[in-house]
């Protein structure tokens, strides 16, 4: 490395020489057309651009023409222009010239002629080159017209290498002249030392083989580890790399029986269903993964098979697994308390969202506790105080008008048979006009409009009656001094067509009797 001088002119000289073969008898008139002559010529270099040099040789030699010039000595020199036609650091160098010359014939005469012609160069050795060479010579002297070609030699003059990247490979045959490399690979660099050049290397920065462009292959399956799905683990290009024991097609990290041949996710199949053998309930007879790998019987026809059908000879719902549910409410009938009434608390509702359903609810319109099943707590009166309240059992004109007034003022949550809040005042009055006629009992009529569906406004005001029934009783009042029914919208009291009527309809009357 410390031969190489890392300067040199940009475009260097060269000096040569070649043997020459002259022929006059193709240009001039004579009944030798190829006989050859013989001389030598000398020259001297110099590159003006990266494609040019500009040549000056000197010649000696004979010139022959029998009936013009017999074997007569010359010598001459030229000017000449070469025209590159590739870079000058390869092994073979074409080019085109042109120029013009002097020669002095047998050291008496002149003449003047103009080369044109083109040859080659062929590096033999840092800076030696093989030269071959073939000129037209037009001679401005009659005769002096010939063709000439050489064969000779010539050396790069001064220093003939630069390796600007100090890695010893002269800039001429260096690959990567201003990168660091071995000169196994040109001068190029190999990061990861695996004797291919980063230029060429798909993976720079891991050692890795010729045949993957220098990626690694880990497990040497034949699949560089970029495109291997299991690098570590050698395995086939059908299967990316990943090992399959029991070639089926199935890798064995997600192979179920890695060691079986199957196409079940892995596991044999000996009925084709798609469920594995050591899942299928019936591995013998088709089936499919909703019934456990057992055919499809649906013997009550409501859509859901046997083999999920809680009740196969009675048929259901869906949503209840074959099975009746009469409110399809999702319970089925004999898990429902309540089947007639659809619910999400164990196939029943709770109307007075108390929290307590009210399959449970003793009192499921009012809003209770779970102490008392449902129940609101009981007020401070007592059944004995209710006993010591008057004995009439007329009630006064204060009291009736109290309860007719009452029947338009009791209120309930939209839609439903829950009684608001402030019903409960109203409630407690009529509880104390109780306590005044001890020997009466009171009936509790539930009444609605004409809107909607009949049977469900009936169903509507014996809730509503029940309701406030289930208040009072509550609150203290003896069960035996209270009854409650619902009418629907069979007893108005005022016109259905208009709403001031309908709301009058809309009522809960208490009868004092």
């Amino acid at each position: 490395m410390s031969s190489i001088v890392h300067a040199q002119e940009k475009f260097p000289s060269q000096v040569g020489g070649r043997l020459l073969f002259l022929n006059y008898g193709w240009t001039n008139e004579t009944n030798d057309p190829l006989r050859l002559t013989n001389g030598f010529e000398l020259f001297l270099s110099r590159g003006l651009t990266d494609q040019v040099n500009v040549n000056v040789p000197l010649r000696l030699g004979i010139q022959h023409t029998p009936e013009k010039i017999n074997n007569q000595s010359f010598i001459g020199a030229d000017a000449t222009i070469q025209f590159l036609l590739r870079d000058r650091k390869s092994s073979w160098i074409p080019y085109g010239l042109v120029g013009a010359g002097v020669v002095v014939e047998s050291f008496e005469s002149t003449n003047v002629q103009f080369p044109i012609g083109a040859g080659v160069n062929l590096k033999v050795a840092n800076g030696s080159y093989l030269n071959v060479q073939a000129e037209y010579r037009y001679g401005v002297k009659e005769n002096r017209t010939h063709v000439q070609f050489g064969i000779g030699y010539s050396y790069q003059l001064g220093q003939k290498s630069m390796d600007r990247d100090k890695d010893g490979v002269p800039d001429e045959i260096d690959a990567c002249p201003d990168q660091l490399g071995p000169a196994y690979l040109s001068g190029c660099p190999d990061l990861d030392g695996d004797g291919i050049a980063d230029s060429a290397d798909a993976c720079p920065t891991v050692a890795g083989l010729p045949q993957f462009a220098g990626c690694p292959d880990a497990d040497g399956d034949g699949i560089p580890d970029d495109e291997d799905k299991c690098p570590t683990q050698a395995g086939a290009p059908e299967t990316k790399g990943c090992p399959d024991r029991d070639g089926d097609g199935i890798i064995d990290s997600e192979d179920e029986c890695p060691d079986e041949f199957g196409k079940a996710r892995g596991c044999p199949d000996r009925d084709k269903d798609g469920v594995a053998d050591k899942n299928d309930a019936c591995p013998d007879e088709p089936g499919s993964p909703s019934t456990n790998g057992c055919p499809a019987i649906d013997t009550d026809g409501d859509g859901v098979s046997d083999y999920e059908d809680l009740c196969p000879d009675e048929a259901g719902s869906i949503s209840a697994r074959g099975c009746p549910d009469a409110d399809g409410d999702g319970f089925s009938d004999r898990e429902d308390l309540c089947p007639e009434i659809a619910g999400t608390f164990d196939g029943c509702p709770d109307t007075d969202r108390d929290g307590i359903h009210d399959g449970i609810d003793e009192c499921p319109y009012l809003p209770g506790i779970p102490e008392r099943a449902g129940c609101p707590d009981a007020a401070a009166n007592t059944t004995e105080a209710y006993l010591r309240s008057q004995t009439s059992s007329i009630a006064s004109t204060k009291d009736k008008s109290f309860l007719e007034e009452a029947a338009q003022n009791i209120q309930f949550e939209v839609g439903s048979s829950v009684l608001k809040a402030s019903s409960y005042d109203l409630l407690r009055e009529v509880k104390n006009i109780l306590q005044r006629y001890p020997n009466s009992k009171l009936i509790i009529e539930g009444h609605t409009d004409n809107v909607g569906n009949a049977t469900k406004n009936l169903q509507l005001s014996t809730n509503r009656a029940r309701a406030c029934y289930e208040y009072l009783v509550a609150i203290g009042v003896p069960e035996a001094s209270l009854s409650y029914k619902g009418y629907g919208a069979s007893q108005p009291i005022e016109t259905n067509n208009t709403a001031e009527g309908r709301a009058k309809n809309r009522r809960v009357e208490f009868i004092l009797n």
